[in-house]
């Protein structure tokens, strides 16, 4: 027998927890550059835009889901070598990133990410979030882009 899913009032705490976050991550995080709530889409979700070192911009996705926080962010696209050593390389990493997930989604891209159930959503929680793909945003992007595209990748 599984739980019963957050009621509606416990989604609605989790939704104010999240806009107030991410307007105070506008305010005080030099990295974020902009948030905003997804005009085109009839759902809980929102994008926060990041200015890194290695990978020069990048969104981070969160959508409020029936039972859980998802966030996740388009890490490269398709390698245009053969792929195998792109991938190979990033599910070998994914050890140092435990928190995170990685996969492979369309187009053949490479995407990172990670869910929060509802009732485990806090300040804390989401600034670790933000920490961790920032964190291997960063650390992978480069590598991957070298691996799957050679010399036609220019950093």
């Amino acid at each position: 027998m599984t739980e019963s899913p957050p009621s509606t009032d416990d989604l609605e705490r989790c939704e104010r927890l999240l806009t107030a976050w991410l307007d105070q991550q506008l305010t005080d995080n030099p990295a974020v550059v902009a948030t905003e709530r997804d005009p085109e889409r009839d759902t809980r979700r929102w994008l926060l835009r990041v200015e890194g070192e290695e990978k020069k911009v990048f969104t981070i996705w969160f959508e409020l889901r029936q039972r859980s926080l998802h966030a996740e962010t388009y890490l490269a696209p398709a390698p245009l070598e053969p792929p195998e050593r792109a991938q190979e390389y990033l599910l070998r990493s994914m050890s140092r990133f435990r928190a995170l997930s990685a996969w492979i989604g369309l187009e053949s891209a490479f995407y990172l990410g990670t869910d929060t159930l509802v009732e485990d959503v806090s300040e804390e929680r989401l600034d670790r979030v933000l920490g961790s793909i920032y964190e291997a945003t960063e650390a992978l992007f480069v590598p991957l882009m070298r691996l799957g595209y050679g010399d036609r990748f220019k950093p």
